[in-house]
């Protein structure tokens, strides 16, 4: 699992390094940019803890065992109200991607399920698909 982290100064901090400035000319102070928490198919099974306005992305490529792949349907949240989905694709290549935002305090799963679609010559998918999981806890 990747977490990359935006971060800005605060305002006071670089008011500081610019030399005196009078609280009337100071500028507002931006909000810090919010995390970026970015998941794959590893993350099944685990607990990820993220924080309101966290933008929580799932890339799932294709899976390629012995004799079939096995593709993944578009990621979807279980509580929209804590982990709304702002975006869901599958690219030509068959890889699928949702993106969250983390919205409110609580606990939403990521799901997702893994299905056979191109068996080898001579195999055949089998008669089963996979459900997975991720759960996010927004706090």
């Amino acid at each position: 699992m990747k977490i990359l982290r935006l971060l800005t100064a605060p305002a006071a901090v670089l008011a500081l390094t610019a030399g005196t400035v009078t609280a009337a000319a100071a500028a507002p102070a931006r909000p810090a940019l919010n995390d970026v928490v970015v998941l794959g198919a590893a993350s099944n099974g685990q607990t990820v803890q993220v924080h309101p306005g966290d933008v929580v992305q799932i890339n799932l490529p294709p899976y390629r065992d012995s004799t079939v792949t096995w593709l993944s349907s578009v990621p979807a949240t279980t509580a929209p109200s804590v982990l709304p989905q702002t975006s869901g694709s599958t690219d030509p290549d068959n890889t699928a991607h949702a993106t969250f935002n983390a919205a409110a305090a609580g606990t939403s799963d990521i799901t997702w399920i893994w299905r056979c679609a191109f068996p080898d010559r001579g195999s055949a998918c089998p008669p089963f698909v996979y459900y997975l999981r991720t759960t996010i806890v927004v706090s």
